[in-house]
């Protein structure tokens, strides 16, 4: 808008002249700024003097745009007329702050923002821990089963006590014993073996002999010791002799894995597998034995009350040919005594025969026993680098 009087050019709308102060007057034709629409909301940013653009330049009042915000004064310049007709007007802060409530915010970022996978950290897992093995038996009565399950046993045990008839022949008892009772740590579980004079029986049997009797000669000679102290010294003795029978046993089954003599002597390995299961081995060793023993006691009294029948009236008259002189009657005497015994011989026959029944019967109950208990508490014997070398020398036949 030019001013009449002094020919500045002043900005749209204004009603005087920002120079000389004279009035102006609006064109014909031009548009009062108070009637321009403003869109609600918006704010007004006053033009400075010199930004005013001349009146031709402005944009008509149809196609006007709304005016600037704060934010958008320093915006990108005008886009295309197509552009523009797609833009939607941005609202306002105020015009955000009255919107309704239910009118959701677009979301500034991704709530489930993936992100590349951090390598984790490789664990090996763990094998898993085999259960504690229980067994249905106990390992009496797991040998007793094993016993009554082969074929031929009571006629085999009958073979067994009549070699233990013989001396130095009855290794063979304890070897064969050995022999079957080593399969177990092996893995092998067989009947007996039909054949009792093969495979090193004797070999095995020598073992035993030599163990069994370094072991109680060391044991008699400590034991003795002790029996000094009274009362006190007696149970110690008593206790130790136990101990060392057990312990005896232990080494001959040892050896016999090993097919070694020197592994029996092993002290340190032998207690350490003695400490596994002490009780266990105890009743192994002990209680057959008892019950064995008790049972003889019993025969014993039998077949010794039978035979006093028949030496009765022997020893009555060696008893009423005492109060004689003996000179007079010592034919008559010397035969009563040899009435005893001759009567006595065939009682002690039995009483040794019996004997050795229950000893061969005895020796394979608790050997093949100890075989169990070493497949269950030192079945690491058979991985030793030391019977690992001798023990496969002298297989047993399938």
């Amino acid at each position: 808008m030019i001013c009449p009087k002094c020919g500045k050019d002043n900005p749209e709308g204004n009603a005087v002249c920002f120079s000389c102060g004279e009035e102006l007057t609006q064109p014909a034709g031009a548009v009062e700024p108070a009637a321009q629409a403003v869109p609600a909301g918006t704010v007004h940013i006053p033009v400075e003097p010199a930004q005013a653009q001349p009146v031709a330049d402005a944009a008509p009042v149809a196609s006007a745009q709304p005016v600037a915000t704060a934010t958008a004064a320093t915006a990108a310049p005008q886009a295309t007329p197509a552009a523009a007709a797609q833009a939607q007007p941005q609202p306002t802060a105020q015009a955000a702050a009255q919107a309704t409530p239910y009118q959701q915010a677009a979301p500034q970022a991704a709530p489930y923002q993936q992100t590349a996978p951090q390598p984790q950290p490789t664990v090996q897992a763990a094998a898993p821990q085999q259960p504690a093995q229980t067994y249905k038996k106990g390992c009496v009565g797991s040998a007793w089963d094993d016993i009554k399950n082969s074929d031929g046993w009571f006629g085999r045990v009958m073979l067994l006590g009549l070699i233990n008839l013989v001396p130095i022949l009855n290794f063979i008892v304890p070897g064969y014993c050995m022999r079957w009772a080593r399969q177990l740590p092996l893995g092998r579980i067989e009947p007996m073996p039909k054949s009792i004079f093969a495979n090193r029986t004797f070999i095995t049997g020598l073992f035993w002999f030599v163990l069994i009797l370094v072991f109680s000669l060391a044991g008699g000679i400590a034991g003795g010791i002790l029996a000094f102290v009274p009362i006190l010294g007696w149970l110690a003795a008593i206790a130790l002799g136990l101990f060392v029978s057990v312990f005896s046993y232990l080494a001959c089954m040892r050896a016999a894995v090993a097919d070694r003599l020197g592994a029996g002597f092993d002290i340190s390995a032998l207690w350490a597998s003695f400490k596994k299961n002490p009780g266990s081995l105890f009743f192994i060793c002990l209680v057959p034995a008892l019950i064995v023993g008790v049972c003889l006691f019993v025969v014993y009294m039998i077949v010794f009350g039978i035979a006093a029948i028949g030496i009765g009236g022997d020893i009555l008259g060696l008893a009423a040919m005492g109060d004689y002189a003996y000179s007079s009657y010592e034919y008559a005497a010397a035969y009563s005594v040899l009435s005893i015994i001759g009567k006595l011989l065939p009682a002690y026959f039995l009483l040794y025969l019996i004997s050795c029944f229950c000893t061969a019967f005895l020796y394979l109950l608790i050997f093949r026993a100890l075989g169990h208990w070493i497949a269950r508490y030192a079945a690491s014997w058979t991985t030793e680098p030391a019977i690992q070398a001798s023990m496969n020398l002298y297989p047993d036949h399938q």
